[in-house]
């Protein structure tokens, strides 16, 4: 199997990854709860989110799946970028995965975390939107063998 719903299967291992790694941050158990405004409340225990990815995606602040929505807009209904503006944009950081092998799954973002995975090695990245220059959260490099790269990647 190649591909699945467009993303390669290694995309699809790092997102799941991704998504569990979320869960389990290191540095407590932190629960992880996303109220109907898409406001983040904190508390002790296991992970889990109030409400559905549909109901955060309404969140235009969020981007927690590909194409931000079940629809796959790939638009963001934010309007602080305008057509009058948007010649004004500026680099205001950049982030290098260290891999040169194509990346296929887009960035996700939630609660002002930004997950990042590459391609093989599938590493995942979370870099932290509320400081200056986006700083990594954490990362994970998975524990895999080289010899899976044709079964895994797809570039």
């Amino acid at each position: 199997m190649k591909a699945i719903g467009g993303l390669g299967r290694g995309s699809w291992l790092a997102l799941a990854a991704c998504l569990w790694l979320a869960a389990c941050q290191p540095g407590g158990d932190a629960d992880v709860d996303v109220d109907d405004a898409g406001d983040a409340d904190t508390t002790a225990g296991s992970a889990s989110m109030k409400g559905s990815l549909a109901d955060a995606a309404d969140d235009g602040g969020q981007w927690v799946m590909t194409g931000r929505t079940y629809d796959l807009q790939r638009f963001s209904p934010l309007e602080e970028i305008t057509a009058a503006n948007v010649h004004n944009l500026r680099v205001a950081w950049t982030f290098s995965t260290g891999t040169l092998r194509g990346h296929e799954g887009n960035p996700l973002v939630l609660n002002n975390t930004m997950y990042v995975h590459t391609s093989f090695p599938n590493i995942v990245y979370a870099l932290d939107l509320t400081k200056e220059g986006a700083p990594m959260k954490w990362k994970h490099v998975p524990d895999q063998p080289a010899d899976v790269i044709p079964i895994a990647c797809c570039d």
